[in-house]
């Protein structure tokens, strides 16, 4: 099955939008159990790095926190070569980022949701 991104909720239709408000009041599975989440900010926010790390944590991940400096995106390497290497290591990738521009790069890789 190909996998799809979240990219920003206007992208999605009525339909895809309540199937997964459906989805969120369910318990949660394990559907990560074994699998790593990388979570990059470079946009850094307490409550959204807890709020997925938690989030990871149910559903059976690893959630690896990573620091914007700690990538430098388009100044150690570009945000294409980053998000191909942390995809060979992760099941999904999660971003808060400055500008919508480097998650569209991201997704332009179509390597893992």
């Amino acid at each position: 099955m190909k996998h799809r991104h979240l990219v920003d909720v206007a992208s999605l239709g009525a339909t895809t939008l309540r199937h997964i408000l459906n989805l969120s009041t369910a318990a949660p599975t394990a559907v990560l159990s074994g699998k790593g989440a990388a979570l990059i900010f470079e946009k850094p926010s307490n409550r959204t790095r807890h709020s997925m790390e938690m989030a990871v944590v149910q559903l059976g991940g690893h959630p690896v926190y990573t620091r914007g400096e700690e990538i430098g995106f388009d100044v150690r390497e570009t945000v294409e070569d980053i998000t191909k290497i942390m995809a060979g290591y992760h099941a999904v990738l999660a971003a808060r980022v400055f500008s919508h521009s480097v998650i569209e790069r991201m997704v332009a890789c179509d390597v893992v949701p």
